[in-house]
């Protein structure tokens, strides 16, 4: 709001006398950027800025003084606000115009009028007297319609016209003073107006319904009204006034006005009514309250695209429960819907009053993922996404790896591919950081920077979380070579004594897949296996324990690699030898003759036979009375020839091999059984 006002003065003013007028603005901002502007009737007097730096609203006062005199009787003065917007700012600038203040100057004079000033409708009847308490001469009123001419027998004349029709009048009384040498003058200050014949408000170019957000503009005609420097039109939507249109045009007869409004919709204003109303400020004389004249109300509807969507929110439910999704949005026309998900079997869309229901009936791991609601008009659209989660039941991948388990020698290729029912957004493999954007993967592994790689298909679909499924590799590489040799040892090996085997196994993987096999002959004895999680080629070893017999003498011992791949893998599983290992195995002498007693009869032959094994080959010696009669390799006979009682005795066969030896001893007897023993 926009004000003036005398500071402490109320009435008319007493001519010679300084009077403050004041200018008050109501809430405004920034008023760095406010000037006010003071008129006398239509003339620009002068104007006041501020330089406040406040940038919130405030209430601002301006001051003008002013120096009464009669000139000034029935002048108005008026005080317009004015925002100097930058460039940005609209143009022209804000304006905003007070009421005028209508100025009454009484002077030490003697000329009264009363009234002092006139507001009379065109048309309708008006008077006004003119007196005086002095001595004259004669006095009268000068006027184009009503004049009264000279008199000097009276101290009161009245200036009356029963039907006014002169838009510009001028009454002036004036009164030959006795004993002045000029008559005393006084205009009397006459307002004619005219109520305007009609009031109509409409949107300038525009017809039917509105759209939110564009700038329409408003337009009130106001047809025959004068005068037009009084009109004010108000704007009103609803009952709630929004602004206020001042005139500063001369003119005095009655003409068509038009003001205008810049209104930007929103939905709010939906069948809401605007409405203008023409209201003349013809001041303290006019009738109150001031004459008025209404539009009829213009009834806007509003157009406006959705916005929000209500009613639409995240659900976790259990399997097997159902699932009801209510999608619903403010718009005008009423807005169509339409839904993004994975399709399936029992899922059901059904629309009806402004609200979309997307229903999922016995919800299982398929309808986990997103669903998306579009809501739409001819004005724009919005979506609003949200997430079903099925508790208890693994979600969707409609992804099909093939193979999906490799078992890949080094340095060769396989050709791996991922496959979909489902129409993917995107499917690509990532492999060896690398992106690869179709089904079909060459994994060559020979590119492979270390033997852990894992080629993994990502596909993202319409409703489904994105998923990845993998191809689990398994990359092998065969020995370069399989050795076997007895740890710490060469040579032949002693029989009862622990020898340790050990299998040297180089440059092979993965370790954990490793089997090494123990064999003599064709005899598997036992195998080796390994926890080893290292993937890449590594050199390798697996021992064993033996304590070798006589019987193993120049038995042969070898290992065998084996790759344990599985399935996948080639079959039968990828294998790698040693040559084989043959041990000559040295054992103590063992004499193997069973000989009795000899009874010899005198005078008789008689061969006494020793024979012995071992390894090395065993000497065979036969002693008798400690004296070495005969040796041999392995074997040894005595002969004795026309035996004698000097022949009878313990006769003594000795078996040596290295630090080993074995005895046995035979009696013999004179014309007797003799005893044998060892």
């Amino acid at each position: 709001m926009v004000s003036i006002s005398v500071v402490g003065h109320t009435g008319p003013m007493v001519e010679g006398t300084w009077y403050e007028l004041r200018c008050d603005v109501q809430k405004v901002a920034p008023d760095q950027l406010l000037t006010v502007r003071w008129y006398k009737g239509q003339t620009l007097l002068t104007d006041t800025s501020f330089n406040d730096s406040i940038k919130t609203p405030v209430d601002k006062s301006a001051t003008y003084w002013i120096f009464a005199n009669t000139t000034d009787d029935g002048a108005e003065y008026r005080c317009e606000a004015v925002l100097r917007q930058r460039q940005a700012g609209p143009q022209p600038p804000t304006t905003e115009m007070s009421e005028p203040l209508l100025v009454t100057v009484y002077c030490n004079c003697s000329v009264v009028l009363q009234p002092p000033a006139v507001v009379v409708e065109y048309g309708t009847s008006v008077s006004a007297n003119c007196s005086t308490s002095k001595p004259h001469f004669g006095m009268a009123w000068e006027v184009s319609q009503g004049a009264v001419d000279l008199r000097e027998d009276v101290q009161l004349i009245t200036w009356n016209v029963p039907r006014l029709e002169e838009w510009d009048i001028q009454p002036l009384c004036y009164i030959n003073i006795k004993n002045q040498e000029r008559p005393d003058k006084r205009h009397l200050p006459v307002i004619v107006y005219k109520t305007p014949d009609s009031v109509s408000i409409n949107i300038v170019g525009h017809t039917g319904p509105v759209i939110e957000g564009t700038q329409y503009e408003l337009q009130c005609d106001v047809q025959n009204v004068a005068p037009v420097h009084r009109l004010t039109v108000k704007w009103y939507k609803r009952q709630t006034l929004l602004t206020d249109t001042f005139f500063n045009e001369p003119t005095k007869t009655p003409v068509n006005q038009s003001a205008t409004l810049q209104i930007s919709p929103s939905r709010a204003d939906d069948a809401a009514d605007y409405w203008c109303e023409a209201e003349l400020r013809l001041g303290p004389a006019a009738p109150q309250p001031p004459p008025t004249m209404k539009s009829d109300p213009l009834h806007i509807t509003v157009h406006y695209s959705p916005s929000d969507i209500m009613g639409l929110n995240d659900q976790s439910v259990t399997q097997g429960s159902n699932v009801d999704l209510n999608c619903t949005s403010s718009a005008w026309p009423r807005p169509d819907y339409e839904w993004i998900y994975h399709p399936e079997p029992n899922v059901r869309i059904v629309s009806e009053d402004g609200v979309s229901k997307l229903s999922i009936a016995s919800a299982s791991g398929n309808n986990t993922g997103t669903y998306t609601c579009i809501a739409s008009n001819t004005l724009g659209k919005t979506n609003l996404t949200v997430r079903v989660d099925v508790q208890g039941a693994e979600a969707l991948c409609p992804l099909i790896v093939n193979p999906f388990n490799v078992v890949l020698e080094y340095r060769q290729s396989v050709v791996v591919e991922c496959n979909t029912s489902v129409s993917p957004l995107d499917l690509h493999w990532e492999f060896l950081n690398h992106r690869v954007n179709n089904g079909t993967l060459l994994v060559n592994s020979s590119q492979f920077k270390n033997w852990d790689e894992t080629p993994r298909c990502t596909g993202k679909f319409i409703g489904l979380d994105t998923c990845t499924k993998h191809v689990d590799i398994t990359l092998y590489k065969t020995p370069d070579n399989v050795y076997n040799s007895i740890v710490n040892h060469t040579g032949p090996v002693i029989e009862g004594r622990r020898y340790e085997l050990q299998c040297d196994v180089q440059n092979v993987a993965p370790v954990h897949r490793l089997t090494v096999k123990w064999y003599k002959g064709q005899t598997l004895l036992t195998d080796t296996f390994f926890n080893d999680s290292t993937k890449t080629p590594v050199n390798q070893s697996a021992t064993l324990q033996i304590s070798p017999s006589r019987a193993d003498d120049a038995a042969d011992y070898w290992c065998e690699a084996e790759l344990r791949l599985g399935p996948a893998g080639p079959q039968p599983p990828p294998t790698m030898k040693s040559n084989p290992l043959n041990i000559t195995v040295y054992y103590a002498p063992q004499i193997v003759s069973r000989m009795n007693s000899v009874l010899v009869p005198i005078f008789s032959d008689v061969s006494l036979n020793c024979s012995a094994e071992g390894n090395p080959e065993p000497t065979v010696m036969w002693s008798f009375k400690n004296q070495t009669i005969i040796t041999g390799r392995r074997q040894s006979t005595l002969t004795i020839s026309r035996a004698t009682s000097a022949d009878a005795g313990i006769y003594t066969c000795t078996a040596t091999s290295l630090s080993w030896s074995q005895t046995r001893e035979v009696k013999v007897e004179e014309g007797r059984r003799c005893e044998c023993r060892l």
